[in-house]
């Protein structure tokens, strides 16, 4: 389960703890192991919204504003504004099946680790994988 927090309307804003993800919003995979007040809570996503599965290992904002979101049944692309989501597998060219980090640079490149080694989705939409046989991973 992913929940996105933000301050209530009185002010308050969330603790430090809470402050993990963007600019006053925080991100949880469990609400009970953050015990994020409802009164911050703005959304939340599980499978019922698409998500392979309610466990969240990693989360990443790209540039466009969309939330990348690393789970143990691959990866989420969640497009907020349109409501909508793309999920990525073995199937789309995601050599992993759990996904542990990710990470998106300046360049716009999307980066995953996983059980599958090291990959990137670049700006262009290609893949590139790094492994211990193919690189000094």
């Amino acid at each position: 389960m992913v929940q996105v927090a933000a301050g209530d309307a009185a002010g308050e804003q969330p603790s430090a703890r809470h402050r993990q993800f963007g600019r006053g919003a925080a991100v949880a995979q469990e609400r009970r192991a953050l015990a994020i007040p409802p009164a911050f809570v703005i959304d939340q996503w599980t499978t019922r919204e698409g998500l392979p599965q309610n466990s969240v290992s990693a989360l990443a904002r790209s540039h466009d504003g969309a939330l990348w979101i690393g789970t143990t049944g691959g990866v989420i692309r969640w497009d907020k504004s349109t409501k909508t989501y793309r999920r990525y597998t073995a199937v789309d060219g995601l050599p992993h099946q759990t996904v542990f980090a990710v990470v998106v640079d300046r360049a716009g490149n999307r980066w995953f680790g996983g059980d599958g080694g090291l990959s990137r989705l670049d700006a262009n939409d290609q893949w590139q994988h790094f492994t211990t046989a193919n690189s000094g991973l």
